[in-house]
């Protein structure tokens, strides 16, 4: 668990780890040089229980560095991962677990449910997989592997994308060490998550999924997702560019490139809506807006990606944000949200 100033959410996180109905567990808390006091609360935890180890990182790096660390020290037979703002269900490491251990799984994953502080009763969320499934043929794996960057596009790819998060699966330890995975030691990644779990499945013999929901994400607006920071897109785009490195590198065709060219559509649209409804004021909007230069990769999404593929509204927001329209873009964010709360109103109405 990677922790800088988690406030008022870690010791709940905490609890619910310590918490699982599987008792045979290690709990490692990495403070990423919190400065909130998060460093005294999990030292407090350590003190009353021994399942929990805690250490300090030097200098701030994000949640991935911290998270290699945590590798590092691990003892246990399988990895786990969660944020320190989020949740487990009590039987979330029992059921992961149990079906590892019954299917001697190298990765094994279930799905999510979101929840927010307003709406404290959690949500299941796609992508999730509707029955227990095992994976052992290498083809599998490795579509799977694709599929955590992005949904395929083309009918004829199978879909096999479950998620990409780390925290709602876990990961044999010998695996992770033996073919030396870790997290992306550059700072601040973007979709670090995906980078890993793609290494996971291509270096791994065998992967399930359940369909138990073992994992509670807190939509939280504070939170590092979804605080826009003026580099976020070049750093999403940084981490597309790694994908479609590792895609080459792995033997993968030239079409398979287009799961990290949609993975780097689908995130610029979602990053550029976070910045569009963040309440900043037009005119810094406006000047945010233009000074996105044409990125390298986004040229390739544009000349190389099977646009007209896409979804229509999926399709215009890239290519109003790759030509520089503002107001389109304006439009199409404001228009689209207008609706989804109209639907809303409608939908909760109580009928005469």
């Amino acid at each position: 668990m990677p922790v800088y100033n988690a406030g008022a959410y870690l010791a709940p996180a905490i609890e619910s780890v310590l918490g699982q109905t599987l008792r045979d567990l290690e709990l490692i808390i990495v403070d990423d040089v919190s400065t909130d006091g998060s460093l005294d609360v999990a030292r407090g935890y350590a003190a009353k229980d021994s399942r929990v180890r805690v250490m300090a990182m030097e200098n701030n790096g994000g949640p991935g560095i911290a998270r290699n660390r945590g590798i590092d020290a691990a003892r246990g037979e399988y990895l786990g991962f969660m944020d320190s703002d989020d949740l487990m269900p009590p039987d979330a490491f029992q059921n992961l677990y149990g079906f590892a251990a019954k299917e001697n799984l190298d990765i094994a994953r279930g799905a999510m449910a979101d929840f927010t502080d307003s709406n404290p009763e959690p949500w299941k969320v796609p992508p999730f997989s509707d029955k227990r499934v095992v994976f052992y043929e290498p083809d599998e794996l490795r579509q799977m592997a694709l599929c955590t960057f992005a949904y395929p596009v083309r009918d004829n790819d199978q879909d096999m994308n479950f998620g990409g998060s780390a925290c709602s699966a876990i990961f044999r330890l010998s695996l992770v060490n033996e073919a030396s995975i870790r997290f992306e030691e550059r700072p601040h990644t973007v979709s670090e998550d995906y980078l890993f779990c793609y290494k996971c499945l291509i270096h791994g013999h065998s992967a399930g999924v359940i369909p138990e929901i073992v994992y509670h994400y807190r939509t939280n607006p504070a939170s590092r997702s979804h605080r826009p920071a003026p580099d976020m897109i070049e750093r999403a785009l940084k981490t597309a560019e790694e994908m479609d490195r590792m895609i080459v590198e792995d033997g993968f065709s030239d079409r398979d490139r287009e799961y990290a060219m949609r993975y780097a559509i689908d995130i610029v649209r979602a990053f550029v809506k976070n910045f569009f409804l963040s309440g900043m004021p037009l005119n810094e909007l406006k000047e945010w807006f233009h000074s996105q230069r044409k990125h390298p990769f986004l040229h390739r999404c544009r000349n190389r990606f099977p646009l007209h593929m896409l979804p229509k509204t999926h399709r215009i927001s890239f290519e109003a944000f790759y030509e520089g329209r503002f107001w389109h873009m304006f439009i199409l964010i404001y228009g689209r949200e207008f609706m989804r709360k109209f639907l809303k109103m409608q939908t909760t109405k109580p009928s005469r």
